[in-house]
């Protein structure tokens, strides 16, 4: 009789499939070794982790059929509070070099701003220096017109 000592070192973790649509049935499950596991165990383990996560992803889109007002609402707020939680953390790992360029690109693009309101105070000048000549000039036209018209 052999001991488990003298048996092969190599210890099987079953891994359950699934049904397609359903929990856990009876099917054959897949062998995987810790140690030496074979190609076609790994692609059979593989194939059945892109299956459960295609299960989930379904479940995951259909979650609403199963959820109350408020467990969509706790929901949604449990989502809003994690892509804070993400935002903070990103602006939180920017490094001092990063936030260094972020402050000049800001710096550059406020002078650029400045810039084209003075281009554009300026353009509203000229257009009324223009708008005065011409009805200076359409006057005196005017009065021309009369004068000539009189003689």
């Amino acid at each position: 009789m052999a001991t488990s000592s003298s048996r092969n070192p190599c210890q099987f973790l079953d891994s359950p499939t699934t049904a397609t649509h359903g929990p856990i049935n009876t099917q054959p499950k897949i062998r995987v070794c810790n140690c030496c596991v074979s190609e076609s165990s790994r692609d059979q383990l593989l194939k059945l982790m892109l299956d459960n996560i295609e299960r989930i992803n379904e479940l995951f889109l259909n979650r609403h059929l199963y959820m109350t007002d408020e467990s969509i609402a706790r929901q949604q707020e449990a989502e809003r509070r994690r892509k804070v939680r993400i935002l903070m953390s990103i602006r939180d790992m920017q490094t001092a070099e990063q936030q260094t360029h972020m402050l000049r690109m800001l710096e550059k693009s406020f002078a650029r701003e400045m810039d084209l309101e003075k281009k554009l105070t300026e353009s509203r000048l000229i257009e009324e220096e223009l708008k005065l000549r011409l009805l200076s000039s359409e006057q005196m036209f005017d009065k021309a017109d009369v004068l000539s018209t009189e003689c």
